[in-house]
Formats: C-alpha cells, sequence, structure tokens
C-alpha cells in the first residue's frame, strides 16, 4: 500500500480517558468538546485502525506506517502562518507547533513519478494537494494551536497545516497520506471546488 498511515494507540486512549470529562493533556474539564467525541467513540477507534484506500498510487521506496508514539518521537517545529478560508475570512499570525511535512517525507521517500498526494482524515473525508506544495518550510502536521493542544473541533490530535493554500486543504484528524502519480479529487474537490485552492488567485470553485 503505497501511502503512510498512523495506528495511534494514545489517541484512542485519550479520546476514552475523555469520556470522563477530564483532557489527558490539559488536565481540567472539557466537557464540550467531549460530548461531540463521545458518542461517536467506537467509530473513531475503527477507524484509526484502517489503511488508507489505494487509487492510481505511485511506488514509495518506503511505505511507513507510525504508532502515535513513533509519530511524537520526530522532530518538532514551531512556525507563524495566516490561515485563509474559502467563506472569506483570515486569521492572521498563528503560532502553530508539530512535525514539518518534510519529515513525513524523508520516511516514505516518494517514487520520483510522485507528483500528488491524497491526504485521509475522519470519517473518509480526503483532500489533494500537489507534493511540491507540501514540500515547504512552513508546512507541518500540527499539535498544537497558540501554546494550547488543538481543540477536538480544530483537528485534535492531528492536523495538517498547509499555509500558503484555503484552509479547507488544511486537513484536521490526519489519519494517512497517499501519495499519487496523478492528480485526484479530494470530498470537496468533487463537489465543486478548485483543485488546487490557492486564496491570492481566488481559486474557490472548479469555475475559477
Amino acid at each position: 500500500m503505497d501511502c503512510l498511515s498512523f495506528n495511534p494507540k494514545m489517541w484512542m486512549l485519550s479520546y476514552c480517558r475523555c469520556r470522563s470529562g477530564v483532557s489527558p493533556e490539559l488536565g481540567k474539564s472539557t466537557n464540550r468538546s467531549c460530548q461531540i467525541w463521545e458518542s461517536k467513540l467506537s467509530a473513531i477507534c475503527e477507524i484509526w485502525r484502517a489503511q488508507c484506500s489505494k487509487s492510481n498510487s505511485a511506488a514509495t521506496v518506503n511505505p511507513v506506517k507510525l504508532s502515535w508514539e513513533d509519530f511524537s518521537r520526530l522532530p518538532r517545529v514551531a512556525i507563524t502562518s495566516d490561515f485563509h478560508c474559502v467563506t472569506r475570512w483570515s486569521r492572521f499570525d498563528n503560532h502553530w507547533e508539530g512535525v514539518a511535512f518534510r519529515e513525513i517525507m524523508k520516511l516514505a521517500v516518494p517514487e520520483q513519478a510522485t507528483k500528488y498526494l491524497l491526504a485521509h482524515a475522519e470519517q473518509g473525508y480526503t483532500a489533494n494537494i500537489p507534493l511540491a506544495d507540501l514540500d515547504r518550510d512552513n508546512v507541518l502536521l500540527a499539535t498544537h494551536h497558540d501554546g494550547r493542544p488543538l481543540e477536538p473541533e480544530h483537528g485534535y490530535p492531528l492536523r495538517l497545516i498547509v499555509p500558503h493554500l484555503y484552509a479547507w486543504k488544511s486537513v484536521k484528524w490526519v489519519r494517512g497520506f497517499e501519495f499519487l502519480e496523478s492528480d485526484e479529487p479530494g470530498f470537496w474537490e468533487q463537489n465543486g471546488y478548485h483543485m488546487h485552492g490557492d486564496p491570492w488567485q481566488e481559486q474557490r470553485y472548479d469555475t475559477d
């Protein structure tokens, strides 16, 4: 399978502990966030064990599967960047902490023919991104935002951050990556959004 997938046992543990209303990281009540996840807990744990689907995948030299513990040992970075939503609002000077996407590329070693990536997330959500857009200093897999762990509704425990593209490309609740030779539309791209999503070119819809 030509993808990188995560099998985060610790994330499952965190969700299970969250059912009591206590965040394992923050050590305080998070009842509102926990209610969002509690009814979906069994499905979430099952999804984390699933594999990435294969379509027109190019080969990687080293297909990889990481546990949360493995991921947590990767070098960490911090960046500050703006965030642009397709609905025409922006949030400036966001401080993100996590693992540079280039660390994932070092592990997976995509073949030269690989030009695109399909990011997989919870409940079957996907987004397509050119590999060249991911091979940048400011692209990372974020665990923290503005000094705090990500909120569940904003992607906890892991969110892909691609600051120079519209925010739907910054996939929440990441669980895997699929390396592709040719571009393949993700969820929103199949529903009328632009295949690339450059805010400076106002690439919102497939007609732009």
